[in-house]
Formats: C-alpha cells, sequence, structure tokens
C-alpha cells in the first residue's frame, strides 16, 4: 500500500512538473509574441517619424502618433519601448507628450538600464526630460531635473562625477543664459569645479577636459571671453577628447539618433540624425548642445570626406566664442587643406593662433602635416 502511494505522489509530482514547465513555455510564448508586435510597431513608428521629418507631411505625423499610442497600449512596456515612443512624440512636435512617457517609465523602471547607454533610467530619463523641456522653453521643469539627477546619481553609477559636471554646466547655463544670474552661475562652475577626479583612466582623461571646459567658463565669465580664450592651452589628446565628450553627452542627453535608428536602415538613419542636428542647431535653448552638436556634426561629414559641407559646421562654431571653437578651428583648415585651400587655411591658422595662443603648436603641426590633427 505504502509503495502504491508513494508511486502514486510521485505521478502526481511528475504530472505537476510537467504542467509548470508547460506554464512557463506557454509564458515565454506570450511574451515573444508580445515582444515581436511591440517590435513590429516600432518600426512603423520609426517609418513614419522619418517621412514626417522628411517631408512634412501632416498623414504620416498622424501615422507616427497613431502607432505611438498603439504601442503605449501594450501589456508590459518595456524600457526601451518608452524611450522610442518618446523619442518619436517629441520628434513629432508633442513635447508634452514624450515627457510623460518618460516620467512613466521613470517611475516604474527607476533602476532598470537605459536603452544604449550603461545609466539607470532614473538618470537617463531626466536628462532626455531636461533636454526636451529646454526646448520647449519650460525653464523649471529643466532645472528641476538637473537637481534630481544630482541627488540620485549616488557614487554606485559609473561615470557618476561626469554626470555631476554635465548637470552643473547645464544649470549653469541656465541661470545665465535664461534666468540672466551671473553670480548663480557662476556658484554653479564653482560647485562643477569641486568634483573629484574619478579613478577609471577612462573617466579620468574625460573629467580633465570638462575641468578645462569649467576653468574657461569661469574665465569667461569674470575675465571676458578674450581673455578666457587667450588662457586655453591643448595638446592632440585633449582635442581628441573633445570630439569624445561631446558624442558622450549629446548620447546621454538625448540628442542622438537612438534608439529610433535601431528600427531603419542606415540611409534612412542619416535621414534622421541630419534632422535631429538640425533642430538642434537651430534651438537657442541650450549654447552648449548647439556648439557640440556643430563639433559632431562636422565630424561627420569630415569622416564622410564631404568637406566642404564639414567646413560650414566648423566655421560656424569657429566665429563663436566657445570652448569648442578654437578645435573648430584646427578642424576647418584641416578640411581646407584636404579641399586644397591651402592659402585660406593657412590664413585660419594664423588667425587662430593670434586669438587661442595655446592652440600655436597644434596650428603648426598641421600647417606642417594636414593629418596631425585629425580625430
Amino acid at each position: 500500500m505504502r509503495t502504491y502511494i508513494t508511486t502514486i505522489c510521485i505521478v502526481i509530482l511528475m504530472l505537476s512538473g510537467i504542467c509548470v514547465a508547460e506554464n512557463k513555455d506557454k509564458a515565454k510564448t506570450i511574451n515573444r509574441e508580445k515582444r515581436l508586435q511591440a517590435y513590429k510597431i516600432e518600426i512603423n513608428i520609426a517609418k513614419a517619424t522619418v517621412a514626417w521629418l522628411q517631408k512634412q507631411n501632416k498623414s504620416d505625423r498622424l501615422e507616427a502618433t497613431q502607432q505611438i499610442d498603439l504601442l503605449l497600449e501594450q501589456d508590459e512596456l518595456g524600457v526601451k519601448s518608452s524611450f522610442v515612443a518618446a523619442q518619436a512624440a517629441n520628434l513629432c512636435g508633442d513635447s508634452q507628450k514624450a515627457i510623460s512617457i518618460l516620467e512613466d517609465v521613470i517611475s516604474k523602471h527607476p533602476e532598470d538600464k537605459a536603452p544604449d547607454m550603461n545609466l539607470p533610467v532614473k538618470i537617463m530619463g531626466r536628462f532626455w526630460v531636461a533636454t526636451i523641456a529646454k526646448q520647449s522653453n519650460d525653464i523649471p521643469k529643466a532645472k528641476s531635473n538637473y537637481d534630481l539627477i544630482l541627488e540620485e546619481a549616488t557614487g554606485k553609477i559609473e561615470g557618476k562625477e561626469m554626470l555631476d559636471t554635465i548637470c552643473n554646466l547645464y544649470l549653469s547655463e541656465i541661470a545665465s543664459e535664461h534666468l540672466r544670474k551671473k553670480n548663480k552661475a557662476l556658484a554653479k562652475l564653482e560647485k562643477a569645479k569641486q568634483t573629484k577626479r574619478p579613478t577609471p583612466q577612462d573617466w579620468a582623461e574625460l573629467y580633465d577636459f570638462y575641468s578645462d571646459w569649467i576653468g574657461y567658463e569661469i574665465n569667461k565669465n569674470t575675465q571676458g571671453a578674450s581673455e578666457a580664450n587667450k588662457k586655453l592651452i591643448t595638446d592632440p589628446k585633449k582635442m581628441e577628447m573633445g570630439y569624445m565628450a561631446a558624442m558622450h553627452q549629446l548620447s546621454v542627453v538625448g540628442l542622438t539618433d537612438l534608439p529610433l535608428s535601431d528600427y531603419i536602415q542606415d540611409d534612412t538613419s542619416a535621414i534622421l540624425l541630419s534632422k535631429i542636428i538640425e533642430k538642434t542647431i537651430k534651438s537657442k535653448a541650450s549654447p552648449i548642445d548647439k556648439d557640440m552638436m556643430q563639433l559632431i556634426a562636422g565630424y561627420l561629414k569630415e569622416r564622410a570626406k564631404k568637406y566642404t559641407e564639414a567646413e560650414k559646421y566648423y566655421s560656424d562654431l569657429y566665429k563663436e566664442n566657445s570652448f569648442f571653437s578654437p578645435i573648430a578651428g584646427i578642424a576647418l583648415a584641416r578640411c581646407m587643406k584636404a579641399n586644397n585651400k591651402n592659402a585660406e587655411a593657412d590664413k585660419i591658422l594664423k588667425e587662430l593662433k593670434t586669438k587661442y595662443p595655446g592652440y600655436s603648436s597644434v596650428a603648426d603641426k598641421l600647417k606642417k602635416n594636414p593629418k596631425s590633427s585629425a580625430p
């Protein structure tokens, strides 16, 4: 009898195990189907958004909006899907909807990893909200999100020191450009200056670049642009770091073609990125974002050997009193030499050495070897 009962128990346990396995398999199948459905919608969103940006047909914008709403109706919306929906909504002109989507994913998945970056959703999501808020002229919301990042970016987050510095740079810009409060702007720069140098070498080199940038902004605010320009000192490594810093920061704050470009082909992705570049450069919301975008736009054209187009971006940036202006000036001369405009390039280099004496050695090397300063 005992053997019989034991046998029955074993059979029941086996059947239970089979049921559990079947339920797990069924759940996996359902999750796969849900993800596939969301993926198809995301492709439609990307296509319609790019079509709207390229042709400005209202029907494309309506299609993108409808697909975004359809995606938001999906059960258990993933983090990446939320960022896709928010990015598309913003590019289609609905900044409030974009912010609402981001705030929702921040509240539901604060510690999850954001797409394409090794940052928590609560950090990268708030950077995106701040960027969109600035572009919509909602300065209080932008400021509050930078303040929240400073509160929540703990030592466990990789590159925390850089995040603190970026936030303080933006807060200084808000105080200076939007609130017209010079003392507050300087206070934020001094706060950024106090950030400790990180230990990992990669972050330390980036920190050194930002440290020079902060020093330049302090000098410009206290002594004027001309004196600040004269105190800048560089070398090829620092110049290379300028491109890396710009690309990293633009990615963090949401001024990139990702994640939408994951769902479209390369040629279409180029259209998407060009429209984001154009929108950022035309916007008066953030000189920091504008300057970095001009540098990267020039860099991308230069890499594609479209030197004349690169010259335009570099030239516009070089004319400004920006920390990135001398980097653009060197790049402008480099592109001119690639276009066999040697006399014009040498004229730029001569002018640059007068305005930025600390760039003289890089300028002299470029005059002798046009490829010496290539990033």
